[in-house]
């Protein structure tokens, strides 16, 4: 009795357990061997357990570097404060502020919406359109905001596939008006004007909701129909590849063009007409392929649920559905009208959501042609490195708290007199993730700390001589499978914020261009499907109910599938883009160039 209550008292105090036992478990590190190396190596273990543990939140986490490094002599808190908050850092508050314009707007579930209409309403039409739709946005959205918004709207549709393929035939006969109603009414939500859907309609599709709910015992949120795993899936899948199109659909390449930065200079730093070049075709090939995979699992899905409903069928139902003239329309008209509703909901395009449009599609094109190979862009305009793009970024951002929130007229704004604006402070004070800020910080200080520390040139040693006489395509591939393996088990910005210094020394130790390592690892780290916490988008799928088994036998393939194609790109298209194959200047002390040889 003692012992369990004693079990217990440990369990509940698991997190205060861990925060004071870790330190203590670590201390002989840096008591035996009192280097800077291993006063940073204490400092990193402390948080990748408190990290994995979540024993302090993660903001708390971050802010570790910010007391211990100085206390401990490893860094300065000039230096320290530096990392904490770095251009490119400015550049994130950036993006991410921009995607709350969009959220506020519902922008991004105009697109969806839309885009899941012309696509079609039958469920390979409906992956299909999920996997554009996703893999278009998060190219210029960070993929946080996308998924969150789509997994509910995936849910829906995977509810009204699941009603459909699963109802036995003769729950059929009792719809056939309803269904009518739909047909007759086709066109009523096409212009997205809510005020134009008949009441029978309205009521056609609460019945058909109340039938199809009707009986199944309530919906258990860690319990997913198979067709409503393999769309949400779908939806993280779509949003994980696209991101990494482009330096904004994601942290991770804003992450590794800071440390390019901090590391070789300004001149080292990723364009994004060359990250589009490399990472658009790669996108749109894991995606063809994730397609396939996915529409592989939803026909074997269909097959068995089709097989069970003909089983469960009576011989007066089967006779019904014989004639052929139901099946066809049946099985796509709920969840079509499931989706016109929604869309009627956001009515017709709204002021904000217009000037919305204009300003990215604006940002689009000024990051393009920043500063092309093949013509100068804007940035030669000012004088070199004073500019980046933090500063279109910032000014963007900017905007959105002056431009108003509906068409400006005469009258008066609101009731307190004050201009209501596309974004306003409190709202995007509440919704940044200023965790994720703090987290980052805090690994770009440990990073740092790993180069000057001395632990980055013993392992440039070893990297000298154990791999100088390997082929650079038996590195790339080695180190693109450790660190999606890393990934699946510690996550992404954590894993790369530790590797980026070890891969600075693996690129001096084999004399190859430091993007030929830096690149493949970018996209590897991003591009893992297996487990919750390989990063946000999955943890955010496994808590909307999706089981972590189907997760785990769903992404693995995924897995393999993109880091082939993650190795085939980068040994062919790579070197046509980066140039892989000679050493720039801005990676040599000389500031001289090389060939690999």
């Amino acid at each position: 009795m003692v012992q369990n209550r004693a079990f217990r008292l440990l369990l509940v105090n698991r997190g205060l357990l861990i925060t004071f036992v870790t330190p203590l478990v670590f201390a002989p590190i840096p008591i035996v061997y009192q280097t800077s190396a291993s006063k940073c190596l204490y400092i990193f273990l402390i948080m990748l357990v408190y990290t994995l543990s979540e024993a302090l939140p993660l903001a708390i986490v971050g802010l570790l570097p910010s007391m211990a490094f100085p206390l401990l002599g490893i860094m300065d808190a000039a230096t320290l404060g530096e990392a904490y908050f770095s251009d490119q850092l400015l550049f994130m508050i950036g993006v991410l502020t921009i995607a709350k314009a969009v959220e506020r707007t519902d922008l991004h579930k105009r697109i969806v919406l839309r885009g899941l209409l012309i696509f079609g309403s039958s469920p390979y039409g409906i992956l299909f359109g999920v996997f554009v739709i996703s893999g278009f946005l998060s190219m210029w959205l960070p993929n946080m905001a996308l998924v969150s918004m789509m997994l509910p709207i995936g849910e829906a549709l995977g509810e009204e596939l699941d009603k459909q393929y699963s109802r036995p035939v003769g729950d059929m006969k009792t719809e056939t008006e309803e269904l009518r109603v739909l047909k007759a009414n086709e066109d009523i939500v096409e212009n997205g004007n809510a005020v134009n859907v008949p009441k029978n309609l309205v009521a056609a599709e609460d019945k058909v909701e109340k039938d199809g709910t009707e009986g199944r015992g309530g919906n258990d949120v860690r319990k997913k129909s198979a067709l409503t795993t393999i769309l949400l899936l779908t939806i993280v899948y779509g949003n994980t590849i696209g991101g990494t199109a482009t330096l904004i659909g994601t942290l991770l390449p804003i992450l590794a063009n800071a440390q390019l930065l901090r590391f070789y200079g300004p001149r080292s730093v990723i364009e994004f007409d060359l990250w589009i070049q490399f990472g658009f075709p790669l996108q749109l090939a894991s995606l063809l392929c994730a397609y396939v995979w996915m529409a592989f699992l939803m026909t074997r899905t269909l097959k068995t649920m089709r097989t069970a409903k003909r089983n469960s069928s009576t011989v007066e139902s089967a006779a019904y559905q014989g004639n052929g003239s139901y099946k066809s329309t049946h099985e796509s008209d709920n969840v079509r009208l499931a989706i016109k509703r929604e869309y009627a909901k956001l009515g017709g395009l709204k002021w904000s959501e217009a000037v919305t449009i204009i300003l990215i599609l604006a940002y689009i094109l000024l990051l393009f042609f920043a500063d092309l190979k093949f013509m100068k862009g804007w940035k030669s305009l000012f004088p070199k490195g004073y500019t980046s793009n933090t500063c279109i970024t910032s000014g963007l951002a900017i905007l959105f708290f002056i431009i108003p929130l509906e068409r400006p007229n005469c009258r008066t704004p609101s009731d307190t007199g004050k201009l209501k604006t596309v974004l306003e402070w409190d709202y995007v004070s509440r919704k940044l993730p200023w965790g994720l800020l703090l987290i980052t910080g805090g690994y770009f200080a440990l990073a740092e700390a790993i180069q000057d520390s001395g632990i980055s040139g013993s392992i440039e040693e070893y990297f000298r001589y154990y791999f100088a006489d390997q082929e650079s395509w038996v590195i790339v591939l080695a180190l693109t499978v450790v660190l999606a393996a890393m990934t699946e088990l510690i996550g992404n910005i954590p894993v790369w914020m530790v590797t980026f210094p070890i891969l600075a020394s693996l690129a001096r130790a084999t004399s190859t261009n430091p993007l030929f390592y830096v690149i493949p690892s970018v996209f590897a780290v991003n591009l893992t499907f297996m487990l919750p916490i390989s990063g946000v988008p999955f943890m955010l799928v496994y808590t909307a109910g999706v089981k972590l088994g189907d997760i785990v036998k769903t992404g693995w393939v995924m897995n393999i599938i993109c880091l082939f194609l993650l190795n085939l790109f980068v040994n062919t298209f790579g070197y046509i883009i980066f140039d892989f194959g000679t050493v720039p200047s801005w990676a040599l002390p000389d500031n001289s160039t090389a060939s690999i040889p």
